[in-house]
């Protein structure tokens, strides 16, 4: 540990800077609780999110071989829709797991670009939902 003050290194436990007299002890247990909170990383929300990213990458390769592969483009028409709504989903719930967490502590490194990423794919979800309610409501009414 150094000083924050000269930048003399010091003994771990030392309550004061042998060279400038700095009081260390508060330094200390703030040290500690921000490499507590690095350390410690919203785990499930990155695993629920990879879930997510794992279902796109999926319809990614998938919609690359259509052109090839009559059975990759029925499996597109009928069922990608619901691939990637279920990888928005996930995302989405991601998205809450980390504010939940972001509420109680800091986000930093993975944790805080998967926020970010969760939060792209939350604000995409709605736009999506929203255009499918916009162009169901002519065909609901039209019959």
């Amino acid at each position: 540990m150094f000083c924050p003050e000269c930048g003399k290194e010091v003994k771990a436990g030392a309550k004061f800077c042998s060279q400038c007299g700095t009081k260390l002890v508060g330094i200390q247990e703030e040290n500690k609780f921000r490499q507590s909170q690095e350390k410690e990383q919203p785990t499930k929300a990155i695993v629920v999110e990879g879930i997510g990213l794992l279902l796109f990458v999926y319809l990614l390769i998938v919609n690359s071989t259509t052109n090839r592969d009559v059975n990759a483009q029925i499996f597109l028409e009928e069922s990608g829709p619901g691939v990637f709504l279920a990888g928005l989903v996930f995302i989405v719930i991601s998205y809450f797991m980390f504010r939940k967490y972001k509420k109680k502590s800091n986000l930093y490194g993975i944790g805080y670009g998967a926020y970010i990423i969760s939060c792209i794919a939350s604000i995409l979800f709605v736009v999506i939902l929203g255009m499918s309610v916009l162009t169901a409501i002519p065909v609901f009414f039209m019959g």
